[in-house]
């Protein structure tokens, strides 16, 4: 009760400026400040937690976009009890992990951006997923690498999953930073 009086509070105290344009007559309404619970179910500090990560993603995609290739990674595991949500980030960290250091990745990779994104809350139950942008040298785009398939068999071992996750591997060969942010920091809908 205590965690949720906070977002409570922290929803309720946050302060709008608002300002008006001669010329059309609309109003636009911008945050300013909000007191900041900090917990992870915040609809307020999510959303600002994204922005910031947003910001530091347009300050250091550019130069890293001009010299390497990017791949697109999806994980999704299946719906689970929203009780069991800080479990299944840490799983899906520590699969993340393991594919990133085993023999499929390591060599190939120079660096990358990730984020656990979550779906909607139905019936007490929710759907997360990682979303990471791999970056890679050019001379690994193109040749042959690894399928959807195959990944989904590693996240299905290096996860001890009972089921077949759903998982993608693409190449994006963008250089568009707001593409490639998009990608990754999507708005979370609560």
């Amino acid at each position: 009760y205590k965690k949720a009086q906070r977002v409570e509070d922290c929803s309720n105290k946050t302060f709008v400026k608002e300002e008006c344009d001669n010329e059309t007559g609309e109003v636009t309404r911008n945050k300013v400040g909000a007191m900041g619970c900090h917990c992870g179910f915040c609809p307020v500090c999510a959303e600002a937690k994204t922005r910031y990560e947003r910001y530091i993603a347009y300050q250091i995609l550019p130069t890293i976009l001009d010299r390497y290739k990017t791949l697109s990674m999806t994980i999704t595991l299946e719906a689970g009890h929203i009780s069991k949500a800080r479990e299944q980030i840490a799983k899906l960290h520590e699969i993340f992990v393991k594919l990133v250091r085993s023999k499929w990745f390591k060599p190939f990779i120079h660096g990358y951006l990730s984020h656990i994104e979550w779906s909607q809350i139905k019936d007490d139950h929710i759907n997360l997923h990682l979303h990471a942008v791999l970056f890679v040298s050019g001379s690994i785009v193109g040749r042959k690498w690894i399928s959807s398939l195959k990944l989904g068999d590693l996240v299905q071992q290096y996860g001890d999953l009972e089921y077949f996750p759903s998982c993608n591997i693409s190449k994006v060969g963008t250089t568009n930073t707001n593409k490639t942010v998009n990608y990754i920091l999507k708005k979370q809908n609560f």
